[in-house]
């Protein structure tokens, strides 16, 4: 704000220093709420994109499992196929 007053030296009034004031927090504030709402979503992007991988690896080792495996392996696939799911599917982090 200094900065901008020694550039501008007759947005010194009170007045006008006010409004400029409020107008730099405005946007402060907006670009700040931007960032963070920008970051979660990019955030809950990338957790939902890898576990959808996840699942979907799961899914196809289950396919595998299921049509050729031992008795061991389809059940060891299919509990890996459910905790998969219920990773993607779950709300929390």
């Amino acid at each position: 704000m200094a900065a901008l007053l020694a550039e501008f030296p007759f947005l010194a009034n009170p007045i006008c220093e006010e409004l400029l004031k409020l107008l730099v927090d405005k946007i402060l504030e907006t670009a700040i709420n931007a960032t963070e709402m920008g970051a979660f979503f990019l955030y809950i992007d990338v957790r939902t994109s890898q576990q959808g991988r996840a699942f979907a690896d799961a899914a196809i080792k289950n396919h595998v499992a299921q049509m050729s495996g031992t008795d061991e392996e389809k059940a060891n696939a299919e509990a890996e196929l459910k905790n998969k799911f219920d990773n993607f599917v779950r709300f929390s982090s």
